[in-house]
């Protein structure tokens, strides 16, 4: 989870409010859009600070659609400010994760569950899920998926070969035919009408401007408030991965994968001591892959990270790409990623084994990923800095989005040209959730969708140098429509102040965020920049 970066928020004492956040907002709890009081759910830990709403909302918006139609139900969360006087009236809107995630209680616990957040000091924090995800109602999970990734092609099919892609395609079209059959409108679970779900939530809590502390998906509503709503929003952080909304993301996701890859063999070159320890690290993970295309492994039994738990597992090229392009992209993991390709056999890191397909005592992240969260499959990236505890994935959700808003925009002939990618190019270059839109059916966005934004809302960009789903190319673009906004590139994976092993860039990164937040419109002190390095390289004893 996100840390606070002041010394001053670190060693404070959260306040205990004797009233209520709520009682700072006007609400509106008649009529639709509206929000209802209730309980947390009980995964979000009790704190006298937290209190839950319910935002109720239409399914669909379209002209014509009657308001009691079909009503969408969105978990929120309000986290007061612990520092002592009256709270700041713009709060922030916390949102990060990927479409189709659901990890309102990872959220919470940002601010519920470290030491005091910087951030949450003199404004509430604000949260919630995402339409049709987590604990919203109806949720778009696809336990029909799910249960083939934790069950069949954990152990036995490769969901990327052609039986498992239609093993897929099956349980894909199973869940969109139950939906349906629920009177589900599956084109009503998008990002225009996810970000209209953040405007009701302004209105129904009488905010008149607010921050916005986004990350991943959560970029793209974003972009879309800034352009439909700019006098809303006071500033907006985005903290990781950012994805602009004229981004080719299917086309473009094998060459962001390599490239972040790459970006991390090269600062293990230029780093005399992980050069020293690892100089064969790209040609090490080339050789796996190209071992694994022709010699998948099928063991038995590998330990999973569970007390005393084992299962089947197939090892392929696939999951081993899966593994790579996550950890490499993770907070927490991408400085211990040479060593555990190109490792002394027997090695570990802090968190990482040295990888060796041959021995399946090694193989306990890549097994365990494929069994523990089974919501997600080779072609979504686990949310990071969470545990599959906190949260879940609704492929229903995630198909919605991407086959609305990405699908119709894919240029052909640089998706054909994704294929010969280096390494990544046949995972991703025929990525299965592109297939999906095939039978998912749902109808395009406007070609308005896939314009960049424009706007003069001041924006903080943060850029990962090893982020394998967003990139540096991607940031820069994020920006072409917004006037006033700031990128910074700094020597991590793709979220800038996550948790992570301590490092200048990621101080760097948490001194820019809190400056920025407390006046948006003065100018940034980057000086930190020039100087920033992410953590060191985990390196053998």
């Amino acid at each position: 989870t996100d840390e606070p970066e002041s010394t001053e928020a670190a060693n404070s004492t959260p306040a205990s409010s004797e009233s209520s956040p709520l009682n700072r907002y006007d609400l509106k709890t008649t009529g639709v859009p509206r929000v209802e009081e209730t309980d947390c759910a009980t995964s979000i830990p009790a704190d006298d600070r937290t209190r839950c709403l319910t935002l109720v909302v239409p399914e669909t918006r379209e002209a014509g659609a009657a308001v009691g139609d079909r009503l969408v139900r969105i978990p929120v969360a309000i986290i007061g400010a612990w520092g002592s006087g009256e709270p700041l009236l713009d709060p922030l809107l916390w949102l990060d994760n990927s479409a189709g995630d659901g990890f309102i209680t990872q959220r919470v616990s940002v601010f519920t569950e470290t030491d005091p957040h910087s951030l949450n000091e003199f404004r509430d924090a604000i949260t919630l899920e995402m339409r049709g995800t987590g604990f919203s109602e109806p949720s778009l999970k696809c336990d029909e998926v799910s249960e083939l990734n934790g069950q069949v092609f954990a152990a036995d099919v490769d969901p990327t070969s052609d039986e498992g892609r239609v093993m897929r395609l099956d349980a894909v079209r199973a869940c969109h035919d139950r939906l349906i059959a629920d009177g589900v409108d599956l084109s009503a679970y998008a990002s225009q009408d996810a970000a209209q779900d953040l405007e009701d939530l302004r209105e129904a809590l009488g905010i008149s401007q607010w921050n916005l502390v986004v990350g991943e998906y959560a970029s793209k509503l974003a972009q879309l408030l800034a352009r439909d709503n700019p006098e809303t929003l006071r500033s907006v952080v985005a903290l990781a991965q950012p994805v602009p909304l004229q981004a080719d993301w299917f086309a473009d996701q094998a060459g962001n994968a390599w490239r972040g890859w790459s970006a991390l063999v090269d600062g293990c070159t230029a780093d005399a001591s992980c050069n020293a320890a690892f100089p064969d690290l790209q040609s090490r993970l080339a050789g796996y892959v190209a071992d694994l295309e022709s010699n998948p492994r099928r063991y038995e039994s590998v330990p999973l990270d569970f007390p005393g738990a084992e299962a089947p597992f197939l090892l392929t090229a696939s999951r081993m790409l899966v593994y790579v392009r996550w950890y490499t992209r993770a907070a927490g993991y991408f400085f211990q990623m040479p060593y555990s390709i190109a490792g002394p056999p027997g090695g570990h890191t802090d968190v990482l084994e040295t990888f060796d397909p041959d021995d399946p005592a090694t193989l306990t992240f890549q097994a365990t990923d494929a069994y523990a969260a089974p919501d997600w499959g080779v072609w979504e990236m686990f949310p990071q800095n969470a545990g599959s505890d906190q949260g879940s994935f609704a492929l229903g959700a995630f198909l919605s989005t991407m086959c609305r808003d990405e699908a119709p925009f894919t240029d052909p002939t640089a998706l054909a040209a994704s294929l010969d990618v280096p390494l990544f190019g046949p995972l991703l270059g025929r990525d299965g959730n592109l297939e999906a839109c095939n039978v998912w059916n749902v109808d395009p966005a406007p070609a308005s969708a896939n314009d960049p934004a424009v706007s003069d809302v001041p924006f903080l960009v943060f850029s990962g140098a090893y982020d394998t789903v967003s990139s540096p190319q991607w940031a820069d673009s994020f920006t072409d429509g917004l006037s006033e906004a700031t990128i910074v590139h700094l020597d991590l994976g793709s979220n800038a102040t996550a948790s992570s092993a301590p490092s200048t860039a990621r101080e760097c990164a948490g001194l820019l965020r809190g400056a920025f937040v407390d006046d948006p419109t003065a100018m940034l002190d980057l000086s930190c920049v020039e100087t920033a390095t992410g953590p060191a390289f985990a390196l053998p004893d």
